[in-house]
């Protein structure tokens, strides 16, 4: 594997789910890992682990997995606006492309 990965950004609406199929089968055609990304304001915030948000978030998107178990995955939440944290994140990882839900 040594194409780029396929950041799936992951907001927990009810439609996020469908869209997993097609995603795995993008990344499985470019050789690349799929990067399951949730962006949350508070995700590093005292706040956060106070509440257990943080661990919510978590838990929930490790059920986000690729419909075939060959594509490798992982999962990440950061933290900040959406749309400039997931950039952000997307051009650190040096991601292919940005798949929204």
């Amino acid at each position: 594997m040594s194409s780029r990965p396929v950041v799936f950004q992951v907001d927990f609406n009810s439609d996020c789910r469908r869209y997993i199929p097609f995603a795995t089968d993008l990344a499985r055609r470019e050789g690349a890992k799929l990067v399951f990304v949730h962006v949350d304001p508070e995700a590093l915030d005292e706040s956060a682990l106070i509440t257990g948000k943080l661990s919510t978030s978590w838990d929930e998107l490790r059920t986000y997995v690729p419909s075939d178990e060959a594509v490798p995955h992982e999962h990440h939440v950061v933290k900040g606006l959406t749309g400039d944290a997931l950039v952000r994140f997307a051009t650190e990882i040096r991601a292919r492309m940005i798949l929204l839900c």
